[in-house]
């Protein structure tokens, strides 16, 4: 049990990270954008290039945001086909098994059609 709880403890790490890396990258945009505006037109060619620089850094955070959100998908495949290949189960086929359960409910509570014949005596 020790081996699912870390890894679900590091799948949680991985998840806040990302979303602390998402605030990061926001923020950078933000200054990014607002440096931008600020800036004089009669820029010297130094000033242009660090620019220019700064905006492929903020492509460069977008794309491994990108590729962050895959390998957290990626993680969540792989731990769901290891509990399938230990319990037998996954998502699927517990989802499956409650709406049987929910329909076995249902039919249940649904008036019994049989008729009961008490005799004619």
């Amino acid at each position: 049990m020790e081996k699912y709880e870390a890894s679900i403890d590091f799948s949680n790490a991985c998840r806040s990270f990302y979303f602390h890396r998402v605030n990061v990258t926001e923020s950078f945009k933000e200054k990014l954008h607002s440096s931008n505006k600020n800036e004089k037109k009669n820029t010297s060619s130094l000033e242009n290039a660090l620019l220019k620089l700064k905006a492929e850094m903020a492509s460069l955070m977008d794309q491994d945001l990108s590729l962050m959100e895959q390998l957290l998908t990626m993680n969540e495949s792989v731990e769901e086909i290891k509990s399938r290949r230990l319990y037998g189960v996954s998502k699927e086929s517990l989802e499956q098994s409650l709406d049987t359960i929910n329909s076995s409910e249902e039919d249940l509570i649904k008036p019994s059609s049989y008729y009961i014949d008490e005799g004619d005596d």
